[in-house]
């Protein structure tokens, strides 16, 4: 009888991907801070050398430009439109969250 009830409700579930999609939708259609401060712990390795190790302090504005300032720099802001890593936050930010907001169906 358990393992009938688990089955049935696994496969009442919807797929993975489905979810997935609706966290974005939800994400993306809500509200978002006009800008977003994080640091960044950054560490290059190979094998067992570090041949990187530094800390980075970035403003992040919704309109996707970023002010960074790292320590291998001396912290001198500098203003990027690069994303990556991009905020710490689940789906896409800045113009793309419209991409992901569903559009009201119009017929002709």
């Amino acid at each position: 009888m358990f393992v009938s009830l688990v089955m049935a409700a696994a496969l009442s579930a919807p797929p993975c991907w489905t979810i997935f999609d609706s966290a974005l939708q939800t994400s993306a259609a809500g509200l978002h801070p006009k800008y977003v401060t994080y640091d960044e712990s950054i560490a290059v390795t190979q094998g067992d050398r570090r041949y990187i190790q530094s800390t980075a302090f970035i403003d992040y504005r919704d309109d996707g430009i970023a002010r960074v300032r790292d320590a291998r720099f001396d912290f001198a802001p500098e203003l990027t439109r690069h994303e990556e890593p991009g905020p710490p936050e689940l789906g896409p930010y800045g113009a793309r969250r419209q991409g992901w907001i569903p559009q009201e169906e119009t017929l002709p």
